[in-house]
C-alpha cells in the first residue's frame, strides 16, 4: 500500500542542494543556460496576472520644458496584463537501506541520488525554456524571424556563410520593433564550435602582424560577442536522450543547433524589472515554499530539495521540486535565425 508523505513528513535539505560531484550529470549541468536566458522571478502566488508597461509607453518622448502658467508636464504610461501559472516538477529517488549500506565505502549514495534528482529537475527545465525561445510559434514573421540562404548555412560546407552580416540584421529588426538594441545571442555549442572554424569570424578576431594566425580553439565566447556587438553570447550544452524508455540511448543537443536567438534578457532580479528590462520573458518561480539554493556559479534558483522515510521499501527518497512558468513577456525584444544546419 502507497503514501503520499505530509509537508510534516518531508524534511527539506538544503544542503543537498549544493552537493555536486565530477561525474556525468554535473558536467552536463555546466552548458545549462535555461536561468541565465530566462531569469528566474520569485512570485507569491502560484497563478496569477502581472502588469506588463506597454512598450510604446516605455519609448515615448515628452515635451519637458515648463508650460507658461508655471505647471510642468505631466506623463502617463498604460499597461496591460499578462497571466501566468506555475507547475510543479519534482523527481524522487529511493536510496535503498540495503543497497546504501553495501556500497557506503566506495560513495555517499543520498549525495548520488541527490544529484541525480537535481540534474533532472534541470534538465527539464533545459528542455522547456529552449522550447520558449527557439520557437518558431511565437517568432513568425519577416519581422520577428529570419531563415538564411542554404548557401548562407552556419557550416564547414556552406558556399557564403554570413554570421556576422545575420546577427546584424537580427539586432536592427529588434531595435526596429522594441526600440532598443539586444544584448545576447543565444546558441548551441554545435553550433559555437563551427562559428570558430568559419572564415568570416576568424578573419574579425585576427590580429595583423607578427605571431600565430588565430586557431579556433582562440575563439571565446566573450570574443564572439564582441564581434557580435552584444553584451555575452550564451552557449547551450545541454544535451538529452531522445530516444524511448528502454531504447538504446539517442543522445542530441536540448537547443536546435539550427538556430540561434538574438535578443534582450533580463540583467536584474528584481519584480519591477520585468516593467523596464524590455527583456523576452522571465522564469516565474513560486517562492513560497521553496528556500533559495545556489546550484550553479552565477544564478540563484529557488528549488525545494527535501527527504523522507519510505518504510514500506525501508528506504530513504530524496526528491527536488520547484513550481515554474516559463513566460515570454516581450517577443519583439528578440529575432529567431533559422536555417543554420
Amino acid at each position: 500500500m502507497g503514501f503520499s508523505p505530509s509537508a510534516s513528513i518531508a524534511t527539506l535539505r538544503p544542503e543537498i542542494g549544493v552537493l555536486f560531484s565530477e561525474f556525468g550529470p554535473a558536467a552536463n549541468r555546466r552548458g545549462f543556460i535555461g536561468p541565465s536566458v530566462l531569469r528566474p522571478l520569485p512570485a507569491m502566488v502560484a497563478a496569477g496576472t502581472q502588469p506588463r508597461i506597454k512598450l510604446a509607453s516605455i519609448l515615448k518622448t515628452m515635451d519637458l520644458r515648463r508650460n507658461a502658467d508655471g505647471s510642468y508636464p505631466r506623463g502617463s504610461f498604460e499597461f496591460d496584463t499578462v497571466s501566468y501559472a506555475t507547475i510543479e516538477y519534482g523527481p524522487e529517488f529511493l536510496i535503498d537501506d540495503n543497497w546504501r549500506n553495501r556500497y557506503r565505502n566506495f560513495f555517499d549514495a543520498l549525495a548520488v541520488g541527490g544529484e541525480l534528482a537535481l540534474h533532472q529537475l534541470l534538465i527539464e527545465l533545459e528542455k522547456r525554456v529552449a522550447a520558449a525561445v527557439f520557437n518558431t510559434t511565437t517568432w513568425t514573421g519577416s519581422t520577428l524571424t529570419t531563415a538564411v540562404a542554404s548557401s548562407g548555412k552556419w557550416t564547414l560546407t556552406a558556399t557564403s556563410p554570413d554570421p556576422i552580416g545575420d546577427v546584424l540584421r537580427a539586432k536592427i529588426r529588434v531595435f526596429n520593433n522594441a526600440g532598443f538594441w539586444p544584448n545576447t545571442v543565444i546558441m548551441s555549442r554545435k553550433r559555437f564550435e563551427t562559428l570558430r572554424e568559419l572564415t568570416p569570424i576568424k578573419n574579425a578576431i585576427q590580429s595583423g602582424g607578427a605571431g600565430f594566425p588565430t586557431r579556433a580553439s582562440d575563439i571565446t565566447a566573450q570574443q564572439l560577442a564582441e564581434v557580435f556587438g552584444v553584451e555575452r553570447v550564451l552557449i547551450a550544452g545541454g544535451a538529452k536522450n531522445t530516444a524511448g524508455e528502454g531504447l538504446t540511448a539517442t543522445i542530441g543537443e536540448i537547443w536546435d543547433p539550427a538556430m540561434c536567438m538574438v535578443c534582450r534578457t533580463a540583467v536584474g532580479d528584481g519584480a519591477s524589472d520585468i516593467l523596464s528590462d524590455g527583456s523576452i520573458g522571465r522564469l516565474i518561480v513560486w517562492s513560497e515554499d521553496a528556500p533559495t539554493v545556489s546550484v550553479s556559479g552565477e544564478e540563484q534558483m529557488i528549488l525545494a530539495p527535501e527527504t523522507y522515510r519510505d518504510e514500506t521499501r525501508r528506504g530513504e527518497v530524496i526528491r527536488h521540486r520547484h513550481q515554474t512558468d516559463e513566460k515570454i513577456y516581450y517577443a519583439q525584444a528578440g529575432h529567431l535565425i533559422t536555417g543554420l544546419e
